[in-house]
């Protein structure tokens, strides 16, 4: 079992609302439920001398510090588009190189004009 303590109530209400369609709140609600006996999230009282929430503090202020590291969330039809765009710019890269019977009487490849 683990609890999760934060002084943040903001964080905890977020958690709790299920309009908030945030992608990180989203998983950190899948999360809890995922480990609904094991993991339990604990609000306590910022400011109040509580040793560990201290260092947490300070933890949290140096981290702020740091540049920031985003994780972009990717749309499904995004990734289904890059995928399509790959596999066709891989099926003209092959169909650029490939030999064929007219090779030998064009091998620069070049389109003909016609008057």
């Amino acid at each position: 079992k683990a609890v999760i303590c934060t002084d943040s109530k903001s964080t905890i209400h977020s958690v709790l609302n299920t309009n908030n369609k945030s992608y990180l709140i989203s998983c950190i609600r899948s999360k809890l439920i995922e480990n609904n006996n094991r993991l339990k999230l604990m609000w306590v009282p910022g400011h109040a001398g509580i040793k560990r929430n201290n260092l947490a503090d300070e933890r949290a202020k140096l981290a702020a510090e740091e540049p920031l590291i985003t994780f972009d969330y990717i749309m499904k039809k995004d990734l289904y588009k890059c995928i399509s765009q790959l596999q066709y710019n891989s099926h003209m890269e092959t169909w650029r190189f490939i030999q064929h019977q007219y090779t030998a009487n064009n091998p620069n490849r070049i389109k003909p004009s016609y008057p």
